[in-house]
């Protein structure tokens, strides 16, 4: 979030306000540890999306970077970047979704940094966590990191009267065990439940102190209303329903509309999907969304607060270091106004939003968005950062858009295929392959497609069938990148089944046709087991797939294509014909 923005600061030496521009602190990181400029076009473009970043470069001396070496930019700019601090503390929320980029930052932070924190907070028992957390512990009996689990359970009872007496204001000896039993039997001890269901005796003001200044109900009516309330998080979704009835209708609107654009958004985006709506008027719905606690502002750094000493010292010799051309470049600021930052308390308050809106309505708030995305001046899918892709791509898929998701899917998954990530890109993928398909027939990524999937796809329109090989192309490479050879071979083969199947499979660019049957070929040639059938069906194929690259006329798949003729023949115990293919790959 914040594309082209600038972090505002303050000098000490100058005395004044400094903007440092994102990318030029990239370059000027390239700088100090020795990396090309290009890097910081790459990081910059692809990851943080920064309107100045170069897009159209992906090389460095003509190579594009691994995974690793991306890896090892971005640890040692973390740490050259931070090093004026003496303690620094990274806070990873949802650890259990980090992805693998990310860890392998986190890993090479963990044996070059120093005076590092980490505070990971993620579900006990999700299996990723569990394999990764598993690691960190061999790697602290190891004596390389300490690692404390911190278990975080429910609340206790007395620790329900601490949190009610905070959060009503009242002593502590006020609160008597009956009430206390009560209100945690109604949230199962769990923190956010209580502090909703507290929150809403507050809101009404259901309690009081009795002439003997315990706290009690006001009234056995308003008891009864509480204890008919279903209990744990059904509770927490009941009492907020009531909220968000009992709101204005307007307010009702915009809260909708920020639930589809995500848990984070912007006023601009809000006020984007809404032209026709007074600006004022999307902002006071919103503000009574703050006061209500279903919506935080996330508020930026005020740029006259005074940062530490030596945090200054680094703006002031980040200044003094750049280029002239950069520190004369000004930065681009799309927005005409300081936009403004707001997220949902809770991912439940969301949910419960989503909940209250007709699925239609929710398909239509989702075109809106990705409508209003690709008019965006600024929007090039060849060179947009990832973020906002994956963006458009969510809101495309959840308006059932297949021949609109596809696409962004396709130059996605591609990038992280460039960057070792074929995991990332194979799950991709898939999700965009399983649009087309119906629920009960949904693609799975460890088995091939069945006879109801493949007649299905079989019979899509040209352009949705064009994508969809382009998907199952992606797929079956993602698989022999990651040693999967029998998900490869059967991915390629439900691709040409699907290629003989369709109606319009004379209509298909060889682009479709030649990686189809080069894909089957290869995998028939390294399979395991070699039987005559098999080796019947190898020769057909390179065969068909000769003849396809020399219509096509494009020596590289000529050549491709007459060296599996060769190798199939010699196979074959045809070595004259072998030998013919060589001789033909030799005069190409």
């Amino acid at each position: 979030r914040g594309v082209g923005r600038t972090e505002s600061v303050t000098s000490l030496a100058s005395g004044k306000s400094l903007q440092v521009p994102y990318f030029q602190k990239l370059c000027w990181v390239c700088e100090e540890i020795g990396y090309p400029y290009e890097y910081a076009d790459i990081v910059g473009a692809r990851l943080l999306g920064l309107e100045e970043a170069n897009r159209s470069i992906n090389t460095v001396d003509g190579k594009i970077p691994t995974i690793d070496e991306l890896a090892e930019f971005i640890t040692l700019a973390f740490i050259r970047v931070t090093d004026f601090a003496d303690l620094l503390l990274v806070i990873l929320d949802d650890f259990h979704f980090i992805d693998s980029l990310s860890w392998k930052v986190l890993r090479l932070l963990w044996d070059w940094g120093k005076k590092l924190i980490f505070l990971c907070v993620t579900r006990s028992h999700d299996k990723q966590t569990v394999r990764r957390m598993s690691l960190a512990r061999r790697w602290s009996a190891a004596g390389q990191l300490t690692v404390t689990d911190i278990p975080l359970g429910p609340l206790e009872v007395n620790e329900m009267r601490d949190l009610m007496a905070n959060m009503l204001g009242y002593d502590k000896a006020s609160i008597g065990d009956t009430l206390c039993l009560e209100m945690f039997e109604k949230s199962g001890g769990m923190p956010v439940f209580a502090i909703e269901v507290l929150e809403n005796v507050k809101r009404n003001s259901l309690f009081m102190l009795d002439e003997n200044g315990m706290l009690t109900w006001k009234s056995s009516e308003e008891r009864e209303k509480v204890q008919s309330l279903a209990s744990g998080g059904a509770v927490v979704e009941e009492l907020f329903l009531n909220r968000f009835d009992s709101l204005e209708n307007s307010v009702r609107q915009i809260l909708q509309a920020c639930a589809v654009l995500g848990m984070e958004f912007n006023l601009s985006e809000v006020l984007q999907i809404h032209p026709n709506v007074d600006p004022n008027d999307v902002e006071e719905a919103i503000d009574v969304a703050v006061s209500e606690h279903i919506l935080i502002q996330n508020l930026q750094q005020d740029e006259n607060e005074e940062l530490p000493t030596d945090s200054n010292m680094f703006v002031t010799n980040f200044e003094e270091s750049l280029p002239r051309t950069l520190q004369d470049q000004e930065s681009a600021v799309w927005s005409e106004f300081d936009d403004r930052q707001f997220q949902f308390s809770h991912a439940m308050w969301r949910n419960s939003v989503l909940k209250t809106m007709l699925k239609q309505r929710r398909i239509e708030i989702h075109r809106l968005i990705a409508e209003s995305m690709e008019k965006d001046r600024f929007f090039i899918m060849e060179s947009s950062d990832t973020s906002t892709l994956l963006t458009l791509f969510d809101h495309w898929k959840s308006c059932g858009e297949f021949c609109k998701a596809a696409p962004l899917a396709l130059a996605v998954g591609f990038r992280l295929e460039q960057w070792e990530s074929s995991l990332q890109s194979l799950d991709l993928y898939v999700d965009a392959l399983n649009m087309f398909l119906d629920t009960e027939t949904q693609q799975r990524k460890d088995g091939p497609l069945n006879d109801a999937q493949i007649e299905k796809l079989a019979v899509a329109p040209p352009a949705a069938l064009d994508l969809i090989l382009r998907l199952l192309i992606r797929i079956g490479k993602c698989h022999s990148f990651l040693g999967n050879q029998k998900r490869y071979s059967d991915v390629f083969q439900d691709a040409y089944k699907l290629l003989i199947r369709s109606p319009w499979a004379r209509t298909m660019s060889r682009t479709l046709v030649l990686p189809i049957l080069c894909g089957l070929c290869l995998s028939s040639m390294q399979a395991p087991e070699t039987t005559e059938q098999s080796l019947v069906f190898e020769t057909d194929m390179v065969r068909k797939f000769v003849s396809e690259a020399r219509k096509d006329g494009n020596p590289i798949h000529v050549c491709r294509a007459l060296a599996m003729e060769g190798a199939v023949q010699a196979r074959r115990g045809h070595f004259e014909k072998a030998l013919e293919s060589q001789k033909a790959l030799e005069r190409v």
